[in-house]
């Protein structure tokens, strides 16, 4: 890609003038060719009498929409202009008026219908833009999938192609009638096309000049000229063979009515075009975000798309007033601006006086322009867009994209563009749902033997979980979870709760704690999954909802005893913490484990010796703590640890603003701050007794003494408090590897 340079405003110097103008006229060239060939595509048939005015409209809402939106747009040096996208939209409409009304309206009624149907459809076009980015949805654009928008381009590609050869040929029901196709005029004029075709290829190919449209067209020109002369083919039998636009007499193309002509407006066969309109808006939209996104990447610079919109909606609706055609920013004028060095806002201007000249008094210069020449260059426009969009992005997209853009296309050939939109808008849902329903919403998929709450639990009874844990099934859920995503999870379930090991599953929780939000259909996939729970008595548990996900769950019902043993904890440590209750109050390997543990069962637990246990036992002293008694201060010297026989305490973390963080819940049979006991450093963490709490103290005073009096006791205490340590941290280490795969 070509770069691009970047500059502001303010660095604009008198040197930088040229550049512009150049840049300025060049595109205005373009411009004034392109609107005229856009032009007779709309006004074909029986409207051709009256191409003039249609020349006039499109240069019209080119003028406007090249000064308006070179002035307001983000980006200095942005063109606007009128575009190829809607074309097709606004020759069905104008083909349907006047099949309409022809035979039950005189020619100036169905001239201004349709001038007024064009209008109309660009001040809608404007109304719908400028809403849009008032609303700051411009960049919902990302949101609609690639192949709908390319089967959309396809589609109008192939009908701006369709509608070329009419043009070429000066009838607009060539197709159909195959005879015409071999008269030798109409076989000249696609010749004519082709040659114009082939050269323009061949030098943006060659070259990569951005003069390769005006150099082909103004070679073209005289090719044709020459060729008349030399063949001695009078003025008036060119016009009459449909060779050239007359415009020799029509020094003026604008206005196209006067406000007391819309009194011959049939407004009654506009409104019943409202569904073509209203395909023209929405093709518009799509392609003027799509253009503003090209820029942006074209460019190297970030685009305010809401103000791109608001800018062309303004635009739209002042063109749409005067009849003129829609339009917006044209990606391939405003880089080719770029390229020349046409980075100001005077770059517009410059446009919209040379239409305004064309308009008004240069308009017999057209005469000399071959009409073949404008339908070659509509022939070309729809077959880079057929090319661009269903030819090289075959390679771009998956098969079922593909066929996607295939099918849109199709329906468009043989059905219309509304019916080709709305498959799209079908499509591109259906593609979303499938592509979205691969998304896995699972975080991590793990069992209570590797991920424990935040209670300090005895060493017994931390060895039981781990032994025994797998029996508790957590899956932790992430994103936003739909009918499509929940489903799948409720079969992944189904089929680990139906392939379990030795263990059986009896708690199954599910955590949505990082999942954005759910709608109402995927709560039926839960509901499914609960009843399957209770048949199999498993105990269900959801954790972490956020304020709308439980909405949403208790409004369909699902909730504590609707569906069985269904439980709603705030978070996953007080889910996981009941299951845990639960399994060490129902599975016990030597009977119901007492509510206490002696000191003497805490220290054989680490040491592995009932008699060392009793001696050790003998260096600790008995203490008792009150409710809300502070056991161990954040910050203070790490003196003692402490064996809790009976109670409840907590694990504090002072933060900000005096806030009191719980970290986890310890209990009979748990060690507290044996960590900073052993490190030596100060308390990290306050402990505090919730309910009155016996423990027992070991002190650093009694840790040397006994390493002086008993020292093969202070090893066997030592080596067994390493081990449990090693064991916690092993079992960390293994959670903290799984989180991470």
């Amino acid at each position: 890609m070509t770069e691009v340079i970047q500059t502001s405003e303010k660095d604009y110097s008198p040197s930088q003038l040229l550049p512009s103008v150049v840049a300025g006229m060049l595109c205005g060239i373009v411009i004034i060719v392109a609107a005229v060939s856009q032009a007779a595509f709309i006004f074909t048939g029986p409207l051709e009498p009256y191409l003039p005015v249609g020349i006039g409209m499109s240069l019209f809402a080119s003028t406007v929409l090249a000064v308006i939106i070179a002035i307001r747009s983000s980006v200095p040096g942005m063109i606007g202009t009128t575009q190829q996208v809607p074309l097709a939209s606004l020759a069905l409409i104008a083909s349907w008026v006047s099949a309409s009304l022809i035979g039950a309206a005189s020619e100036e009624e169905i001239v201004f219908t349709v001038v007024a149907a064009v209008g109309l459809s660009s001040v809608l076009t404007g109304v719908a833009f400028y809403m849009i980015g008032f609303f700051e949805l411009g960049r919902l654009i990302r949101f609609i999938p690639f192949p709908v928008i390319a089967g959309f381009l396809a589609g109008t590609g192939w009908l701006i192609t369709k509608g070329s050869i009419g043009v070429i040929a000066g009838d607009p029901n060539v197709l159909a009638n195959v005879q015409t196709l071999g008269e030798p005029h109409v076989l000249l004029k696609f010749a004519l096309a082709i040659i114009f075709i082939a050269l323009i290829s061949f030098l943006s190919q060659r070259t990569h000049s951005s003069l390769a449209l005006s150099v082909t067209v103004i070679t073209a020109t005289i090719l044709f000229h020459l060729v008349a002369f030399t063949m001695q083919t009078p003025f008036a039998d060119l016009r009459e063979a449909g060779w050239i636009i007359d415009l020799l007499e029509k020094p003026s193309l604008w206005p196209p009515f006067k406000p007391s002509d819309l009194a011959l407006v049939h407004w009654d066969i506009i409104g019943q075009q409202w569904l073509s309109i209203l395909s023209l808006v929405v093709l518009s939209t799509l392609a003027v975000l799509m253009n503003s996104s090209g820029l942006e990447l074209a460019l190297h610079r970030d685009i305010d798309f809401d103000k791109e919109l608001r800018v062309s909606g303004t635009a739209n609706l002042l063109a749409g007033l005067g009849g003129g055609t829609p339009g917006f920013q044209d990606l391939g004028l405003t880089l080719l601006s770029h390229r020349l060095g046409g980075i100001f806002r005077m770059v517009g201007p410059i446009i919209a006086v040379l239409c305004l000249l064309f308009m008004t008094v240069g308009a017999p210069f057209l005469t000399f322009v071959p009409k073949p020449l404008f339908g070659a260059l509509l022939l070309w426009v729809g077959a880079n867009l057929i090319l661009d969009w269903l030819v090289l992005s075959f390679r771009r997209v998956t098969a079922p994209e593909y066929a996607v853009i295939c099918l849109i296309l199709l329906i468009i050939i043989s059905v219309g563009l509304l019916p080709g939109i709305l498959f799209g808008l079908v499509a591109g849902l259906v593609l979303f749902v499938i592509d979205y329903s691969k998304v896995d919403i699972v975080k991590n998929a793990l069992t209570g033997a590797d991920f424990h709450s935040n209670v300090d639990r005895s060493e017994e009874r931390r060895q039981f979980l781990e032994k025994h844990g797998k029996s508790i099934l957590v899956y932790r859920l992430q994103g936003f979870v739909f009918f499509g995503t929940a489903d799948r999870l409720r079969e992944q379930i189904l089929n680990r709760l139906n392939t379990s090991g030795e263990q059986k599953t009896t708690h199954l929780i599910i955590d949505f704690w990082r999942v954005t939000g759910l709608d109402t259909s995927a709560v039926v996939s839960f509901q499914k999954l609960a009843h399957f729970a209770r048949v199999r008595g498993v105990a269900m548990i959801f954790t972490g909802f956020n304020e709308s996900s439980q909405e949403t769950f208790l409004r369909s019902g699902l909730q504590s005893g609707d569906f069985g043993q269904v439980m709603i904890f705030a978070d996953l440590d007080r889910g996981i913490e009941w299951c845990e209750d639960q399994l060490l109050a129902t599975i016990q390997p030597e009977g119901r484990e007492p509510a206490d543990y002696s000191v003497n069962e805490q220290l054989a637990q680490v040491i592995r010796d009932k008699k060392l246990a009793v001696k050790l036992a003998k260096h600790l002293e008995r203490t008792e703590f009150e409710p809300d008694a502070v056991m161990i201060s954040q910050g203070s010297p790490s003196e003692e640890m402490y064996f809790i026989e009976s109670g409840q305490a907590t694990v504090d973390l002072k933060g900000d603003n005096d806030t009191h963080i719980r970290l986890k819940t310890i209990g009979p049979g748990a060690i507290a701050g044996e960590i900073a006991f052993y490190l030596g450093g100060p308390r990290t963490a306050s402990v505090i007794a919730r309910t009155k709490v016996i423990a027992w103290q070991f002190t650093q005073t009694q840790l040397r003494k006994l390493e002086a009096e008993a020292p093969e006791l202070a090893v066997a205490f030592h080596k067994g408090m390493a081990s449990m340590l090693a064991g916690r941290l092993s079992s960390t280490n293994r959670l903290v590897q799984f989180l991470m795969n």
